[in-house]
This record gives C-alpha cells, sequence and structure tokens, in this order.
C-alpha cells in the first residue's frame, strides 16, 4: 500500500479541534486558560459526552499561523489534567 502524498499547509489556517477529556479530572477552568492566548474562531463549548459520562468533549476552532503554533496549542491542551485525546 502507498503513502499518499502529504498535503502542504498554508498558513494562516483556521484550525478545528476536539478535546477529549475525563469528566472527574478536567477543571473546566485549566482548558479555557489554554487555548486564552490564541485567537479563537469560534469559542471553546462542550460538544458531547460518553454513553457512561465519563468523558466530555470540547470543541473549538482558532487562527494558527505558523506549524509551531499549531504544535504549542496541541502541546497546552495535552498538559491540561485530564485531557486524554485531542483531535
Amino acid at each position: 500500500m502507498s503513502e499518499a502524498p502529504q498535503q502542504e499547509l498554508v498558513f494562516p489556517l483556521t484550525a478545528h479541534f476536539r478535546v477529549i477529556a475525563e469528566k472527574d479530572r478536567l477543571e473546566y477552568d485549566e482548558l479555557a486558560g489554554a487555548v486564552a492566548p490564541y485567537t479563537l474562531v469560534e469559542p471553546l463549548a462542550s460538544a458531547n459526552a460518553s454513553r457512561t459520562g465519563r468523558y466530555l468533549s470540547y470543541g473549538f476552532s482558532a487562527v494558527v499561523t505558523s506549524r509551531e503554533e499549531l504544535a504549542s496549542i496541541d502541546a497546552r491542551l495535552r498538559a491540561v489534567p485530564g485531557v486524554r485525546m485531542v483531535l
């Protein structure tokens, strides 16, 4: 199976993020603080809860000006206690 060619990203761009977090471990204020330094197009908002209610998802969109900023957002989100996945 051959690999698909990587598409070159053109900055600035609007990136859409989804954060999956453990309900009992996440502090919403910490998550909100992690995205505060960035230019948000769509504010941080709760999206869905898992069937059992153990996990919550949040979404937001931000203007990203470089690959480094994209990596920075990802790292800041993953550093928040309770965050299990960043998409």
